[in-house]
C-alpha cells in the first residue's frame, strides 16, 4: 500500500481556523453520509485535546454552517453538506484516509493512501490547482499498515491521548529514551503518579489493538 501525507489549508474550515485561536490539538474523523431530501451530507466527528479543549468546542458548536448533533466529553459530532465538503472535492474513488486528520495551529494534515503512487500523486495535483486552498506533500511512501493500531487512539480519554503523544513526541519510546516520566510530568505540569496512571493506561487501552491473543 502507499501512503502520503499532505498539509492542506483551505478556505472555511471551521475546525482547522480555530485551532489558530485555541491551544489545541485536534482530530478529524469521516463517519458516513447520507441523503436527505436529494441532498448529500457527511457524518463527522472532532476529538480535541488540549487546554483549550472545551473552548475549543463551544466555539465550535455555535458555527451556524454546521449541524451539530451531540458533544459527548471532547468529542463533537455533526453534519455538512457532503458537497461543502473539502475532501468531496479532492479526493476520488482511488483514495482513502487510513486515519483521521489532525488540525494544530491552523494547519490540516492528512493521511491519505491507496493501491498506487500514481494516484496519490494525482491527489496532490489536483489539490494544488484548486481555488482556495494550499498543498504541501509531506511524504510519500510504501508500506504495510494496520487500519486498527491507529483506531486504537480513538478509545482513549483526552487526557490519556494528551500524555500518550507527549510521550511520543518527546522520545519516551525510542531507545535509549531520551525523557523519563518524571520529566513528562514537569512538562505537562501535573504530578508523577498522575501523569504515570493516564500515560499507564493509555497504553493499556492500546495494546489490546497491536497483540493478538489468537
Amino acid at each position: 500500500m502507499w501512503v502520503a501525507e499532505f498539509r492542506v489549508w483551505h478556505k472555511g474550515s471551521v475546525a482547522t481556523e480555530l485551532t489558530k485561536k485555541y491551544d489545541v490539538v485536534a482530530h478529524n474523523l469521516y463517519l458516513n453520509t447520507f441523503e436527505e431530501n436529494g441532498e448529500p451530507w457527511v457524518n463527522k466527528a472532532v476529538f480535541a485535546s488540549g487546554p483549550d479543549a472545551e473552548k475549543y468546542l463551544q466555539e465550535f458548536h455555535k458555527d451556524k454552517r454546521l449541524r451539530v448533533h451531540k458533544i459527548e466529553g471532547h468529542q463533537i459530532f455533526y453534519s455538512v453538506p457532503a458537497l461543502e465538503a473539502f475532501h468531496s472535492l479532492a479526493l476520488d474513488k482511488s483514495v482513502f484516509f487510513f486515519r483521521p486528520q489532525t488540525m494544530q495551529n491552523g494547519k490540516l494534515t492528512w493521511y491519505v493512501a491507496s493501491w498506487t503512487k500514481e494516484n496519490l500523486l494525482s491527489v496532490f495535483e489536483r489539490l494544488k490547482k484548486m481555488n482556495d486552498a494550499t498543498a504541501e506533500l509531506i511524504g510519500i511512501k510504501e508500506e504495510s499498515f494496520n487500519f486498527f493500531v491507529n483506531n486504537a487512539l480513538t478509545d482513549l480519554t483526552a487526557k490519556q491521548l494528551a500524555a500518550f503523544q507527549l510521550a511520543c513526541k518527546e522520545g519516551y519510546y525510542t531507545y535509549p529514551r531520551k525523557v523519563s516520566l518524571e520529566q513528562l510530568a514537569k512538562i505537562a505540569k501535573i504530578s508523577y503518579s498522575t501523569f504515570k496512571e493516564h500515560l499507564r493506561r493509555a497504553e493499556e487501552r492500546i495494546m489490546p489493538h497491536i497483540v493478538s491473543y489468537d
